[in-house]
């Protein structure tokens, strides 16, 4: 799939599906294995919308010269405009509606070596994230068993790793237990959100950032840790900005309370 700028917006190298049973009228499916091979998928925000959305608008206003009519299939055109994205949305929501209610079995899911490309061009400075080496595994995925767990594992701009292990109720994606780990990550990358929100750009650190969520009965409970070191901030490039912290004597006072409580720490011993 490409833009009008001819960039890809997704692609793989090859899809395998193996199936034993897709049986529509008796509502029983059953796939031996699922793999995709080198996905790439990117994704950037604008101002007003996303790529996605701007794709799907373009579509949606470009002229009738193929239409598909309600009388017998004919082809006429500047009748009745035939859009591919929402014929495919609406087809895969009916599909996933069916899915659900049906029984089903697939031994083996697979997704390696993936890409995720993300941009956000909504702040004055571009944020870019890159996501390689992605690798999605699931366990055998039976609609009769109470959870699938999906394992996750990915480098973020050539330097943290995130991994995930997400076990979730096939019958009801809100029931759900997920833990997660995201390490290493240089927080410079993050610094175009602080300069808009606080005005203080990040020019070093790195995160380290774990937690689980766990949803039930439409309730959630997390439990978060967040841990930044080494990190040092500029100088204030703007006033009045939206939020306003002092986050330089924040960093200064942090620093100056772990050097003492480094300091006793190495006296008592």
């Amino acid at each position: 799939m490409i833009d009008n700028n001819q960039d890809s917006v997704f692609t793989f190298q090859k899809l395998d599906i193996d199936l034993d049973t897709f049986d529509s009228r008796s509502r029983l499916h059953r796939i031996a294995n699922l793999s995709l091979e080198e996905p790439f998928l990117r994704f950037e925000l604008y101002k007003q919308d996303d790529n996605f959305t701007a794709l799907i608008k373009d579509e949606l206003m470009r002229p009738a010269d193929t239409v598909i009519t309600r009388e017998e299939g004919a082809i006429i055109p500047g009748q009745e405009y035939f859009n591919v994205f929402i014929y495919l949305g609406q087809y895969v929501n009916y599909l996933a509606r069916s899915y659900v209610e049906s029984d089903y079995v697939a031994d083996n899911i697979d997704l390696s070596d993936g890409t995720i490309l993300f941009r956000d061009l909504t702040m004055d400075e571009e944020v870019m994230f890159l996501l390689q080496d992605l690798d999605i595994h699931s366990t055998k995925f039976d609609s009769r068993n109470e959870s699938v767990r999906f394992e996750l594992g990915a480098l973020i701009n050539q330097s943290a790793q995130l991994n995930a292990d997400w076990s979730v109720d096939p019958r009801d994606v809100l029931e759900m237990d997920l833990d997660y780990e995201l390490k290493g990550l240089t927080i410079s990358g993050l610094s175009p959100y602080s300069v808009f929100h606080t005005a203080y750009p990040l020019v070093s650190g790195n995160l380290l950032f774990e937690g689980d969520v766990h949803i039930s009965n439409r309730r959630i409970s997390s439990d978060n840790h967040l841990l930044i070191k080494d990190i040092d901030v500029a100088k204030k490039r703007y006033d009045d900005p939206p939020i306003k912290l002092p986050i330089r004597l924040a960093v200064v006072l942090l620093r100056l309370s772990f050097s003492r409580g480094s300091l006793r720490s190495m006296k008592s011993h």
